[in-house]
């Protein structure tokens, strides 16, 4: 019975390799909701003209230290949906046309900007899988092959023990 234990810790080997695999993805999701989609959100919806671009400014500085202003997120198909560059540049065209407000701009064109704004940011898809991006391969690769090596290994545990 020495190959079962053998399988029964490969089993929680992988298991383990697994749900490390998870929590990753939890905390790198968590990490860039917090740094990044939040300030999104908040420029979005801020009533002024400072505030937006404040809010606005946090989370394309946390874009550009974390390299997130090119590529795609996708693994297998290219869609246009996980094209980084494109939600980049979205967020600083919104940014710029905050910049291009002053004190003497009249409160009817600071609306209109904010309204251009929310409208922007709002319609501007954030990529599924960027808050790993640019390790989406690595990530897709050990979550299926330790999922699928602790289904196998598993599987050999109930047949030898059964």
């Amino acid at each position: 019975m020495r190959i079962l234990k053998v399988f029964k810790t490969l089993t929680f080997i992988s298991a383990l390799v697994f749900c490390i695999w998870g929590l990753l993805r939890l905390e790198r999701g968590i990490e860039f909701d917090r740094n990044c989609v939040q300030y999104i959100r908040e420029a979005t919806y801020a009533t002024s003209i400072e505030t937006a671009k404040e809010k606005l400014e946090v989370a394309i500085f946390y874009a550009k230290e974390h390299n997130l202003t090119e590529g795609v997120v996708s693994i297998f198909f290219k869609q246009p949906k996980n094209d980084i560059g494109y939600w980049y540049k979205n967020m600083t065209d919104a940014y710029s046309m905050l910049e291009a407000i002053n004190e003497n701009t009249p409160f009817s064109k600071q609306e209109s900007t904010l309204m251009d704004i929310r409208e922007t940011l709002t319609n501007s898809t954030i990529p599924d899988g960027i808050s790993i991006y640019p390790n989406n391969v690595l990530y897709f690769w050990v979550g299926l092959v330790s999922f699928i090596l602790m289904c196998v290994f598993k599987l050999i545990v109930y047949i030898i023990d059964h």
